[in-house]
């Protein structure tokens, strides 16, 4: 009886031993093995499908904020800044300008540069030169005189001011090939402090050509100038404590 019963109970630790073993290999994995992620999903869910395990097996996440990307403006800004900054900075660069001549109309390009003198800047010295999109007589030069009408009242400062313009003017006109001379106009908003001068203008001019061979040219133009308001006098616009 004793040795059935020392039987009996070694039989029954076997089994429980092999039953142990075979449950640990099916819920175990190697080390040096990934798990199948199809496998593993289907299992899972067969198991547990209500819970939603493809937050645990993403390969990535993004953590990248969407401020960070520089393509695409950002929440709460404004999209009509940098669209108003881009077409500035094209007017600044390239000032377009439409002629009028021989009963032909020509496009091209503008670029002004302008030295002011006087109280406030409203006596100007300029340069200009014009390319236009043509086969003959392309280039365009002219050197003038102007002076601008302050149409309100503005104080020297550091800072820049600002009012509307009214500007005339008369400069010589040359493009390699004759001279002449070229009465002119401009309205336009003005910033300016004592030393920095930041126009907005539309132009029209009348260049009377001596050459009797050429024929006169209106044009009209218009974009930013940028140039310096009054970099010879000292207007004393710190205050004297």
């Amino acid at each position: 009886m004793t040795g059935f019963l020392q039987k009996f109970i070694l039989s029954i630790i076997l089994l429980i031993a092999v039953s142990c073993n075979a449950q640990s290999q099916s819920f175990s994995y190697s080390l040096n093995d990934k798990p199948d992620k199809e496998n593993l999903k289907e299992n899972f869910n067969d198991k547990f499908g209500h819970i939603n395990l493809n937050a645990y097996l993403k390969d990535s996440v993004d953590t990248t904020p969407e401020d960070t990307n520089f393509f695409l403006p950002r929440r709460g800004s404004n999209p009509t800044i940098p669209v108003a900054a881009g077409i500035a900075g094209f007017l600044y660069l390239l000032n377009p300008i439409i002629l009028l001549e021989n009963d032909k109309i020509a496009l091209g390009i503008t670029k002004e540069i302008s030295l002011g003198f006087g109280y406030f800047g409203e006596d100007r010295l300029s340069f200009e030169y014009s390319f236009l999109f043509r086969e003959t007589d392309i280039n365009h030069f002219r050197f003038g005189y102007k002076h601008d009408f302050l149409l309100s009242d503005i104080l020297p400062s550091n800072f820049l001011q600002s009012t509307t313009v009214f500007t005339a003017g008369i400069g010589a006109f040359n493009d390699l090939d004759g001279w002449g001379v070229a009465p002119e106009a401009a309205f336009g908003f003005s910033l300016r402090n004592d030393k920095l001068l930041i126009y907005p203008h539309v132009k029209g001019r009348f260049t009377y050509c001596f050459r009797e061979e050429k024929s006169n040219i209106i044009d009209f133009s218009f974009g930013v100038m940028v140039g310096f308001a009054n970099p010879f006098t000292d207007l004393k616009i710190r205050r004297q404590w």
